[in-house]
């Protein structure tokens, strides 16, 4: 079984790089996930894989720095968001570079007939379950939802990763709506939002975002 390394220092697109490669290649067995270069090189030397999806602007090394370490040992494939760097990437031994999409502006819901757009730079938070995921948002200082049946899995992989945080399985939020997170006990914390009175839940899993608290 062929084996691939991820290093990206943004967690969406390594998400989604991790869905796309699951459903091209499903032989493939990813072995590590970084989000450093030097993180990146560590794991290459540890589980020296076939393949490495490397971000080119990562902090600690580049992903040109780390292919350069690689050299000929493996296929390295870069992973940008600008087209310019191709050059740099091949003359550092790249077979091919990948173009990271731009993060998701815009949702879709069908209310009846109605197709309603909701930008997502208004989204409060995201709430899952089984069958629908809730969209929570405030438009023109007016508080509005809709349902749509994007599973949050798939929205996470589309989502500005410096904006939106998983707080919990069923729970994205933007980060620039909370208030304040308050841990209950010691296992228990729940976020507050700015001018809202729900609190939300973060699971144990997401609390090291809340280190100050």
């Amino acid at each position: 079984m062929p084996t691939a390394l991820i290093a990206d220092d943004e967690e969406a697109p390594r998400a989604q790089l991790l869905m796309a490669l699951r459903g091209a290649w499903p032989g493939l067995r990813v072995v590590q996930e970084c989000a450093n270069g030097v993180d990146a090189w560590d794991a290459f030397l540890e589980h020296e894989p076939a393949v490495c999806f490397l971000d080119v602007r990562m902090p600690g090394l580049t992903g040109i720095e780390v292919a350069q370490r690689i050299g000929a040992r493996a296929q390295v494939v870069f992973v940008t968001a600008h087209g310019d760097h191709a050059l740099a990437a091949f003359d550092a031994g790249a077979v091919d570079y990948v173009l990271k999409p731009a993060p998701l502006e815009v949702i879709q819901a069908g209310i009846g007939k109605e197709v309603r757009l909701v930008r997502v730079a208004d989204v409060v938070y995201f709430e899952s379950d089984s069958r629908y995921t809730r969209v929570v948002y405030r438009e023109a200082g007016v508080d509005a939802e809709v349902l749509i049946r994007t599973p949050l899995k798939e929205l996470i992989a589309q989502l500005d990763a410096a904006r939106f945080w998983q707080i919990h399985r069923a729970v994205i939020v933007n980060q620039r709506c909370i208030a304040s997170a308050v841990r209950i006990d010691e296992g228990n914390m729940v976020l507050t939002l700015r001018g809202r009175s729900e609190k939300l839940p973060v699971s144990r899993h997401f609390q090291g975002l809340f280190r100050g608290q």
